[in-house]
């Protein structure tokens, strides 16, 4: 048990720090010296792109997640194009002019303390846009409460395995999942890793079916990011440390070498909003 939320608040700090990892390691993080934490992102959006570099704590600890100020960070892209990031707030460092493209492997460098780690990873040459998202009003059962109900829909390119992530926002702002009876806390809130492969579905059109209950005038705005194989690993193994599932408490994957907790990675992303109509 011990373990287990040692890991958990470690995967909600990650998880923290990517809202803007194929062995998998056991660590013990209530007994072992804090971990260094590199995270960060790079898409074929409009930047600046950010890195964050801090140290891990134990679950038992206080939320102040020690931070890294006297790093180097710098990426590279395959064409040899490269960006040194400035640090714009304590252990949080940006770029400035750097454009992802898609198709174009990115590698970030970060030089601390006498070490370097390096980690690589390439944005999907191809954007998948969402074709729609279908709202409408489903009655109570045993699966849901009744309320209105999202279905996105999107076209998989055939021949090519595709992984992808979906994002939601409910006006605004983080979902929180609540029962009607839930009367003694504040409820779960969304952490927004809802996942997709075409493995048995490739070159079909894709529809993925939201749990958020909504309500007429609500805003849902929804992000689909399309990521490489590792990418969707991380994310995979990452949602198992924040569910407690798997047959041991273990960190997600990662791409770094050497190896640290946390993450780089490079996706592709279309997003749309739409508002639920008001009952007649």
């Amino acid at each position: 048990m011990k373990t287990t939320r040692a890991l958990l608040r470690t995967g909600l700090l990650l998880c923290v720090l990517f809202v803007s990892c194929e062995e998998v390691i056991e660590l013990d993080l209530d007994t072992q010296e804090p971990q260094l934490v590199i995270a960060g992102f790079i898409s074929d959006g409009q930047g600046p792109y950010t890195v964050r570099i801090s140290r891990s704590v134990a679950f038992y600890d206080t939320n102040n997640f020690p931070v890294e100020e006297h790093a180097n960070v710098r990426i590279t892209s395959d064409e040899g194009i490269t960006e040194v990031l400035t640090q714009t707030s304590p252990g949080v460092y940006q770029t400035a002019h750097l454009r992802g493209q898609r198709g174009v492997a990115y590698t970030l460098d970060v030089a601390l303390d006498g070490t370097s780690y390096s980690a690589t990873s390439r944005i999907p040459a191809e954007s998948i846009a969402l074709d729609s998202i279908q709202v409408g009003y489903k009655k109570a059962s045993i699966f849901q409460e009744a309320g209105y109900y999202a279905i996105a829909y999107f076209k998989d390119p055939p021949d090519v395995a595709n992984y992808y992530r979906l994002q939601v926002l409910v006006n605004g702002e983080e979902y929180v999942f609540r029962d009607d009876e839930e009367t003694d806390d504040d409820g779960t809130r969304d952490t927004n890793f809802w996942l997709l492969r075409d493995k048995f579905t490739d070159g079909n059109v894709q529809d993925y079916e939201f749990p958020h209950r909504l309500a007429p005038g609500d805003t849902l705005h929804v992000r689909l990011q399309q990521v490489d194989r590792i990418t969707f690993d991380y994310y995979r193994t990452l949602v198992d440390v924040l569910s407690g599932g798997g047959i041991a408490p273990a960190n997600p994957i990662t791409n770094w070498d050497p190896e640290v907790l946390g993450y780089f990675g490079a996706l592709s992303e279309t997003e749309t909003t739409v508002v639920v109509p008001e009952e007649q």
